[in-house]
């Protein structure tokens, strides 16, 4: 996915995540970007976290989600090594 088209899922989450992500059981979210795919509330954070880390890391910090290690930890699993 391109950067542009990464940013623009970003964005269309946090737009989501005004009205709050609720990331406790049977909470489902539906994005636009990605049609057909339903996301629990863990999930799109997740989503949330990647996209503002690949497509907007100078905002990171702003969004207060604590993934840094997970996503180490994912990057050092496909072999990404750590950045």
């Amino acid at each position: 996915m391109s950067k542009d088209k990464i940013k623009q899922l970003a964005f269309e989450i946090a737009m989501i995540g005004t009205g709050g992500i609720n990331p406790a059981p049977g909470n489902t979210y539906h994005v636009r970007s990605i049609p057909g795919k339903e996301f629990s509330g863990y999930h799109l954070l997740a989503y949330y976290y990647v996209s503002w880390k690949l497509a907007v890391p100078e905002m990171l910090a702003d969004l207060r989600l604590p993934f840094d290690e997970e996503y180490k930890l994912a990057e050092m699993m496909h072999g990404g090594g750590t950045k």
